[in-house]
């Protein structure tokens, strides 16, 4: 999936689709990172980390038996 996006952010910044971006440097997996924050939904907590104010949390939450949980990144 991380291939997919910087492969988007590409073709902005160099004018393959329009409206032009600034240029952007390819996004990176961070494996240190990721393990620290499956530890967050792992706690069941339902707001974001505090102790994260500098990295992003995107929070889905749903009622529903029969959502389809990757509906919207695909």
């Amino acid at each position: 999936m991380l291939n997919i996006h910087n492969h988007f952010r590409r073709a902005v910044t160099t004018g393959a689709v329009r409206p032009c971006a600034a240029p952007m440097p390819d996004l990176t997996w961070d494996s240190a990172l990721a393990s620290a924050l499956q530890k967050w939904p792992e706690g069941c907590v339902s707001n974001h980390d505090k102790k994260r104010g500098d990295v992003g949390e995107n929070l889905y939450f749903t009622t529903s038996r029969k959502s389809k949980l990757f509906g919207p990144i695909q």
